[in-house]
């Protein structure tokens, strides 16, 4: 609050106030964790770690290599010619994989554009 000389009006603390803070402390108060508690929280934490660990998508470092070269390919980085003969089969095999997966969802929602035409009319 502000009085007419634009200065701040210092608070005082009323009885109801007090009793407010009074209650918070006593009903409030936290409870240090007792042994067994963290030792639960500890075997849940790591089996929560466990999981994240299982469900993340882990590439190999073959084909993170492959990804990285056809990348510099793409931006001209790297020539033809500075990439071994296996490594240009196994990027035409990973060209050819995009193509089909691009293929099969280009298909999948050309499908599910009909089925929402077919189910408007």
């Amino acid at each position: 609050m502000q009085n007419k000389n634009n200065q701040l009006i210092e608070y005082k603390p009323n009885i109801f106030y007090k009793l407010k803070e009074l209650f918070k402390k006593i009903f409030f108060i936290k409870k240090s964790p007792e042994k067994e508690e963290i030792e639960v929280n500890a075997i849940s934490q790591k089996s929560n770690e466990d999981f994240i660990e299982s469900i993340v998508v882990k590439q190999d470092k073959e084909k993170q290599r492959l990804l990285n070269l056809k990348l510099k390919y793409d931006n001209d980085i790297i020539s033809i010619k500075d990439i071994s003969e296996k490594d240009i089969d196994l990027l035409i095999e990973l060209y050819n994989e995009e193509t089909e997966e691009l293929n099969r969802d280009t298909m999948y929602r050309k499908n599910h554009i009909r089925k929402m035409l077919d189910e408007l009319n």
